[in-house]
């Protein structure tokens, strides 16, 4: 989800629960500190302070669902796919770099790094270090993997990512053609 979205609005405003429909297994992260308010910002601030980021927290519980996803038995391994909206997905970008082995990625944002609300507030992707990194985070002609990307807020809908989806290259011996 986006900044100040929960799980459940991610699930029926961006196309969770269509998804689900269409008989993709769908985990939603709910995302701690994402407000877009003076809690997020005071957390990336104290954490930047410390020579951490809120963006490496989130991103690292991003990775660990994405293990308990894979080792649900009704779900191929090789067959999970990241979706993020807005801040989740400045923060995918990351998560499809630093760990390989994702199926694809579907995306409606990219990211700064310094992302920053007109009143001074900080969001969780703030990070010069990030920022200095932008344009190869950013790449789509780097990524190896299938990258969907749809306007903010995914007005396609769900037919055409689902479509994506269903065409991505898995990578399973199991799996007969």
């Amino acid at each position: 989800p986006g900044h100040g979205d929960d799980a459940q609005w991610h699930r029926d405003r961006y196309l969770g629960a269509a998804l689900a429909a269409e008989g993709f297994a769908v985990l939603i992260l709910e995302p701690r500190a994402g407000g877009g308010d003076e809690v997020e910002s005071r957390t990336s601030r104290t954490l930047l302070a410390a020579g951490r980021s809120l963006a490496g927290v989130k991103v690292y519980e991003l990775l660990l669902l994405r293990r308990v996803l894979r080792e649900h038995p009704r779900v191929r391994p090789e067959a999970v796919a990241l979706m993020g909206h807005s801040g989740g997905s400045v923060l995918g970008w990351l998560a499809v770099r630093i760990e390989p082995g994702w199926a694809a990625f579907a995306t409606d944002l990219q990211g700064s790094y310094l992302s920053a609300m007109p009143d001074g507030r900080w969001l969780d992707d703030v990070s010069p270090a990030l920022h200095a990194l932008r344009h190869s985070i950013n790449d789509t002609t780097t990524l190896p993997i299938p990258l969907y990307q749809d306007a903010y807020e995914y007005p396609a809908g769900v037919r055409p990512l689902a479509d994506f989806l269903r065409k991505a290259p898995y990578q399973s011996p199991n799996r007969a053609e």
